[in-house]
């Protein structure tokens, strides 16, 4: 319905594919009828491909993304449409609608509040889908429900006096109509078009006697199109009855059909039924397979559904391609409609292995996982080769990855590894390992969390396989960064963003592009840092990946911090603390704490700054200190003014580095520690800190370190000597460092002024 709608908006034939669609997109695109950023999403309604330029980005986008996208774009082109031409949209049937049609009738519905638009849409009662949340969607907009109950007795005789003005005809048509409208109609053209004084009992006959009045050629014409269903395609039934040229007109003055933008309609769906009912069976298999041949380049559900209502043994492999295809196309309830045909339909435990398997994935894609968990559940029990059992239970385990059963989602790798294994699977290996270093993770365990990652990216490449490679060398970037390794780190995810970009792989390239961001803050200029941080912000918010976005501007907020620009510092935090708020992910608060503590203190705030970073230390408390908290605890340690409490707190940093915690920490730790023991001053605790800077992380030389080191030294210098020639020869090294990453905040810090 919508495509229809759209495509006769835009003036686009609906057979009309290829470089007319994309005109017509350029077209509107020119004309201001829909804005550049829904500009993929308007391709997608008219299911035509996405360029190049667009296909990573839209291929990124999760679902709830792309089908808000498809509900803004026909809301903006219906309101531009309307403002030039009132407009009148009849949207028939929706008892049959998917949830994904509903919801982009209630943006419709939103939409044409203030614009020249009626919408009507019919619905039988009995699973009327317009119940009271979908009403809830459109509130504010003017909505107005028609029952439509039986024809009274007087509406009845008026519309059968159009026709005759015989008293006891009326009365009897009347009667036997009791009030169906349909019924009526064809009861009066029984009675012009026949002679004959008896009434037919039935609908159904009413409608079949109207059928053997047609002349043969109409007659086959009307069963063909019979098989196609409701709506007609002329070229269709030409090709079903071989005759080009056809005439319909007789049909449509018969009332069988109408025409209706550039296509049939059957005048009533009882008319389709009475005439497909009519076919003899050797009739209606052999119109049905030659319109199945008619859709296989097209339409591969259409051709899927023609050879199941003939019973073919093919039609239940045809439905699992069409799943396909449609996933493809982000079409997800379109697929699992069609995976549920399948399953109706095959009896083999393989072909359902396969369906099951499939409609697992799909949902797992949109996030209803336990929906998913059921059908790999289903095609585990099913399963006969290594194969179907190491995908069912690697989709398993990624459920219960998601829901937080890690214990859980390592036990049914074990048994995902044995099959995979067995089968010299090497893709599923490198899954496998894959997602158990994704496990291993959040566990703190990094050491095992690397080699598993490296096994995979192993695995991949002698699988020959990109996609699961670039999946390998973001896991490992990460397990790199939690070790603190940051040049090995930026390496790594450098790597993973080109081959993502390269693949369009959209989500794998700007979660990894964001995480590349923090490298930058210890191995590049403060600078760059901030300016990857916020390309990846832009990114992450075009394709809706909110989790990537949080990380961006974690980064940025970082940088900032650095940069010494403390005011706009604290104004993202803001931003940054009602996202967090928004997805419930409180534990990465500990980053607003951190940094914005130190900006308030910088910006003379002090008192203020100690509170906030006092609710900090709580906070890390409740919530784990693995991420932020050794980092809360040294900043809190820089601006308290008594000389235990900063020894306390640098000590309890210490410790909970010495825990286990990610690794960005030591780098903030160790730039605080110096700062803290030339306060005290404590001239062991300085060494301490600067040999602690030099020699983390094992067997890299990172440049936020190498600085921190040479600042650590000229403040040592000072402590010892007082402000000699190699005490400003060490200060001018340390700023001169500073300087080229953009050091800002630790600027004056290079010794005392």
């Amino acid at each position: 319905a919508v495509r229809a709608i759209i495509r006769d908006m835009l003036g686009v034939d609906l057979r009309a594919a290829g470089d007319t669609v994309h005109r017509a997109v350029d077209d509107a695109l020119t004309r201001g009828i829909i804005a550049a950023d829904l500009q993929a999403h308007l391709y997608d309604l008219l299911d035509a491909s996405q360029p190049d330029h667009l296909r990573a980005d839209y291929d990124a986008l999760d679902n709830q993304h792309r089908q808000k996208g498809r509900g803004l774009a026909v809301a903006q082109i219906l309101q531009w449409m309307s403002e030039r031409t009132p407009r009148l949209l009849f949207v028939e049937d929706v008892h049959w609608a998917t949830p994904s049609l509903l919801e982009i009738l209630g943006q419709v519905g939103q939409a044409i509040r203030e614009c020249p638009i009626v919408l009507i849409i019919s619905s039988r009662i009995d699973n009327d889908p317009l119940d009271r949340s979908w009403r809830a969607s459109v509130v504010g907009t003017s909505f107005t429900t028609i029952d439509l109950n039986p024809l009274r007795v007087d509406e009845a005789q008026a519309v059968c006096r159009m026709v005759t003005d015989d008293p006891a005809t009326i009365e009897r048509l009347v009667s036997r109509a009791d009030g169906n409208p349909l019924f009526l109609e064809q009861l009066l053209r029984h009675s012009r078009e026949s002679e004959a004084s008896d009434v037919p009992g039935s609908i159904r006959s009413l409608v079949q006697a109207s059928i053997d009045q047609l002349s043969p050629a109409d007659k086959t014409a009307i069963q063909a199109a019979s098989v196609i269903g409701q709506r007609v395609d002329p070229d269709l039934v030409c090709h079903l009855i071989d005759d080009t040229g056809f005439d319909f007109d007789s049909l449509v003055e018969r009332n069988m059909l109408r025409f209706e933008s550039q296509s049939y309609l059957f005048a009533h769906a009882l008319i389709r039924d009475v005439v497909y009912g009519s076919l003899l069976t050797p009739t209606r298999i052999a119109l049905h397979r030659r319109a199945a041949v008619w859709f296989e380049e097209s339409e591969l559900g259409l051709s899927a559904e023609h050879l199941a209502l003939v019973g073919s043994p093919e039609a239940h492999s045809a439905f699992l391609a069409a799943a396909r295809h449609e996933i493809g196309r982000y079409h997800f309830d379109s697929a699992l409609a069609l995976i549920e045909r399948g399953l109706q339909l095959a009896e083999d435990p393989t072909d359902r292995v396969a369906l099951c398997l499939l409609a697992g994935d799909t949902w797992l894609d949109i996030g209803r996982v336990e929906d998913a968990e059921v059908q790999y559940s289903h095609a585990l029990h099913n399963a006969g080769t290594p194969e179907d059992r190491s995908h069912a239970l690697i989709g398993i385990a990624g459920v219960r990855r998601i829901v937080e059963e890690t214990d859980s989602a390592l036990e049914v790798l074990e048994q995902a590894s044995e099959f995979a294994v067995e089968a010299g699977l090497l893709a599923e290996q490198s899954r496998i390992h894959f997602l158990r270093g994704n496990l291993l993770f959040p566990r703190g365990d990094f050491e095992a969390c690397h080699q598993e990652h490296e096994e995979g990216l192993r695995l991949a490449r002698q699988a020959g396989r990109q996609d699961l490679e670039t999946a390998s060398l973001g896991g490992l970037g990460d397990a790199e960064y939690v070790r603190g390794r940051m040049v090995s780190a930026r390496a790594r995810l450098e790597e993973c963003v080109r081959l993502a970009s390269e693949q369009d792989l959209g989500r794998i390239e700007v979660a990894n592009h964001a995480q590349l961001a923090h490298t930058l803050l210890y191995t590049s200029t403060q600078e760059e840092a901030l300016e990857v941080a916020g390309s990846a912000i832009e990114h992450a918010a075009r394709i809706g990946h909110a989790r990537a976005e949080i990380n961006a501007r974690a980064a940025v907020i970082k940088a900032l911090f650095v940069l010494a620009r403390y005011e706009a510092c604290l104004e993202e935090i803001d931003r940054y603390e009602i996202i967090i708020e928004q997805l419930g992910v409180a534990r990465f608060r500990q980053i607003a704490f951190t940094f914005g503590g130190g900006a308030m203190h910088a910006l003379g705030r002090s008192s203020e700054a100690i509170a906030w970073l006092e609710r900090g230390l709580e906070f890390a408390r409740a919530t784990g200190h693995g991420l932020h908290g050794p980092s809360i605890a040294s900043a809190l340690a820089v601006i308290v003014d008594d000389p235990e409490r900063k020894r306390g707190l640098i000590e309890l940093a210490l410790s909970q580095c010495a825990a286990g915690c990610v690794g960005h920490n030591q780098f903030r730790v160790y730039a605080d520690g110096i700062d803290v023991a030339f306060d005290l001053p404590d001239k062991a605790m300085l060494v301490d800190f600067i040999e602690a800077a030099e020699s983390y992380p094992s067997g890299e030389r990172v440049p936020w370190n190498v600085f921190h080191a040479a600042r650590g030294r000229a403040l040592l210098e000072d402590m010892e000597h007082g402000d000699t020639a190699t005490t400003r020869a060490f200060r001018e090294e340390a700023r001169g460092q500073g300087k080229a990453l953009a050091m800002h905040h630790w600027l004056g810090r290079a010794a005392p002024t």
